[in-house]
């Protein structure tokens, strides 16, 4: 059946502003655990795993200072974080329980418990593998070459081993990202 669809196309700012060396063919970017509808170039993947299938390194950008006492983190918009998800910043973390997505400037993470630390505005916190925050959940291996929106199923993307890219045009990377992505250069 085909079907056509009628959209508006905005200009788009390349995150990506060099690049050097991709994987042939691309990959296949895993939605099913993405909190966002759009997938946006400069974007931090994992390796492709047993399934083909490469997940992203979820990461959000803190817009207000958080105390060590806060259960709540103000980030900018467009991360891909769920409830259930355990944030980090490398020392500290805890566990989300709800997105408050309705504010148009910014997202309200709330944890179970206090995050047990201090974030200053403009640090990067992202996915951990457990509720302390120290290790990242995905291992950085590459990132998303263009920007997508996604419609449902798993998104097919070029991806980028060796590149430049400019960190204001691209999803915050904490330095446990970036110091993962050895051939990733963000400027």
């Amino acid at each position: 059946m085909l079907q056509i669809t009628k959209q508006k196309d905005n200009r788009t700012v390349k995150a990506i502003v060099h690049k050097v060396a991709d994987i042939p063919g691309g990959v296949t970017v895993s939605v099913a655990d993405l909190g966002g509808s759009v997938l946006k170039g400069g974007t931090v993947i994992g390796a492709p795993g047993n399934d083909g299938l490469c997940h992203v390194v979820k990461t959000a950008q803190v817009v207000t200072a958080v105390a060590a006492t806060d259960t709540t983190i103000k980030v900018a918009k467009g991360s891909h974080f769920k409830p259930g998800d355990f944030v980090g910043n490398g020392s500290k973390g805890g566990e989300i329980a709800n997105i408050d997505k309705t504010d148009a400037s910014f997202d309200v993470i709330t944890l179970k418990a206090a995050f047990d630390g201090t974030l200053a505005v403009g640090n990067g916190i992202f996915q951990a593998s457990a509720v302390g925050g120290t290790k990242l959940k995905v291992t950085p291996f590459a990132v998303i070459g263009e920007s997508y929106t996604l419609d449902g199923g798993n998104q097919f993307s070029s991806a980028w081993l060796i590149a430049v890219v400019r960190e204001s045009n691209a999803p915050v990377a904490p330095s446990a990202v970036k110091d993962a992505l050895k051939g990733v250069h963000f400027i």
